[in-house]
This record gives C-alpha cells, structure tokens and sequence, in this order.
C-alpha cells in the first residue's frame, strides 16, 4: 500500500494544537502547585515562558 503524506502532516497539525492548548494549562497547574517552591518571580518567570511558548507554536 501507498504512503499518506497528506495525513501524516495532518496528524502532526493537530498535535501543535494540542500543544498551543495544553501547555499554558500544564503551566498554570505547575506554578499553582509548586508556586511557593519556585517563588513568586519564578512562577511568573516559568508561565511567562510557557505562553511565549506557546505563542510561538502558533
């Protein structure tokens, strides 16, 4: 059988979706657990950088 290309890059677009999705929350959650660990500059630093992150998937 022939090789998919067409769905194969489908499959990798809709997992930058999932990421541009997830990973603020995954950040959020992070900060919200382990804030007083990391400091108040560090939570922000580390949130800071995941939606930078994620603004640049996007």
């Amino acid at each position: 059988m022939g090789s998919n290309p067409i769905g194969q890059n489908l499959k990798y677009k809709y997992n930058m979706y999932y990421l541009i999705l997830y990973i603020p929350l995954v950040s959020a959650i992070g900060a919200g657990l382990f804030g007083r660990q990391l400091g108040e500059k560090g939570a922000g630093i580390f949130t800071t950088a995941s939606i930078l992150t994620s603004s640049l998937i996007a």
